[in-house]
């Protein structure tokens, strides 16, 4: 008959140690936290454990530490060794491998080490049960909210091709609408966005119009039909077409036999005295620059510095063939410039709503819409109205 106190880190050791020591008649009678320690009271005497348990007439014949985890439906009748504890917190966080890391450190640093057993065992359950509840849950915004609505609208706009940065970003436009009218008011806030204020008719007043975009995209016959618009509606100033080239790819003069078409002048300029010879023209002059993006960045912006930026416009030829990522690169070379964007090709090859979303996020604003069949009237000024209809056939 021997009482005995037990120090330990925390109660479960110190429950085991008692376990140990005195076995399956091992009685507990008191546990009292000192500092960072735990202390346990514990016999093998049940009259005196009995003694311990209460006043006299209010006493209740005490359990043992067998029969507390028995009562809990573990069987303690091999209880594991205390080496066994690192295997089975391994074990259980492997189980629990998936969950938030944070989570991990929090429950098996702090709760594991002072609940091993019933309790150790009751948590990864619980765990488990939530990462199944997690698994199955979907995500959505606020405009999945509607009774009405669900995930219609705007899960049908991403479903046509439109990014989910666009599609949130517009979503005051088609919130609480059916899917009809929002899709319609969806693509007007579309148009207007990629119109924003731009003033193509103004922006070809300007003494310096420069063209640029990649190879093939259509560059001088937009450049040739520029002059043609500016000719038929009167400018201030003579128009010369003008041509930036590295020589990089053969010329095949496309500009020389437009400016033929129109009967007008071709001036020629090498990138060395580029910024003097234009400043000296004294006409209107166009210029399909066919030259590297960067030297087509660093001219330009000289041009501006010399004379001023109104007096500058740049235009980046978009073919209607673009990609995303073609898009997306194109206004990464020029976004500098703040180019007013020319859809050209239109007439073969349509743009999609992917495309669109990639000139929405790059922040690119229209400014016209072209073919390539046509050299006379067949430009488009890119306003609101005409974006909105393209983008309602199209997209």
């Amino acid at each position: 008959m021997t009482t005995l106190t037990f120090v330990a880190e925390d109660s479960a050791t110190a429950l085991e140690q008692a376990a140990r020591k005195f076995g399956d008649n091992c009685y507990i009678l008191s546990t009292v936290k000192r500092g960072d320690k735990v202390e346990i009271s514990a016999t093998d005497n049940q009259l005196e454990a009995i003694g311990k348990s209460g006043k006299s007439g209010n006493r209740r014949k005490p359990k043992r530490y067998i029969d507390v985890f028995a009562d809990a439906g573990i069987d303690m009748s091999k209880p594991p060794r205390p080496t066994d504890w690192p295997k089975a917190e391994a074990a259980d966080k492997a189980a629990l491998k998936d969950i938030n890391p944070t989570l991990q450190a929090s429950v098996f640093g702090d709760v594991f080490n002072e609940h091993k057993g019933d309790a150790g065992e009751r948590m990864v359950r619980e765990l488990r049960e939530m990462k199944q509840l997690l698994t199955g849950m979907v995500l959505t915004d606020e405009v999945g909210l509607s009774n009405d609505l669900g995930l219609s609208t705007p899960v049908r706009l991403r479903q046509a091709g439109f990014s989910d940065p666009l599609v949130q970003s517009l979503r005051h436009s088609y919130r609480e609408l059916d899917f009809d009218a929002g899709r319609e008011r969806f693509l007007a806030h579309l148009a207007a966005e990629l119109a924003g204020d731009t003033d193509m008719l103004s922006a070809m007043t300007a003494p310096v119009l420069v063209v640029i975009g990649g190879h093939g995209a259509g560059k001088s016959l937009l450049a040739g039909k520029l002059a043609a618009h500016i000719l038929e509606h009167g400018g201030e100033l003579p128009v010369t077409l003008g041509e930036l080239s590295s020589c990089a790819v053969a010329n095949q003069d496309n500009l020389g036999k437009f400016a033929r078409l129109l009967n007008l002048p071709v001036t020629r300029f090498d990138e060395a005295g580029f910024v003097d010879a234009v400043s000296g023209i004294g006409e209107q002059v166009i210029i399909e620059a066919g030259c590297n993006p960067e030297s087509v960045v660093t001219l330009v912006t000289a041009l501006r510095d010399k004379l001023n930026r109104d007096a500058v416009q740049v235009v980046l030829a978009l073919p209607g063939s673009s990609n995303r990522a073609m898009i997306m690169r194109q206004m990464q070379l020029f976004g500098k410039l703040k180019p007013l964007v020319a859809l050209t090709k239109l007439d073969e090859c349509d743009m999609t709503a992917a495309e669109f979303s990639a000139l929405y996020e790059s922040g690119a604003k229209l400014g016209l819409i072209t073919g390539s069949q046509a050299m006379i009237d067949a430009l488009a000024i890119a306003t609101q109205p005409p974006i909105a209809q393209y983008l309602m056939e199209n997209c």
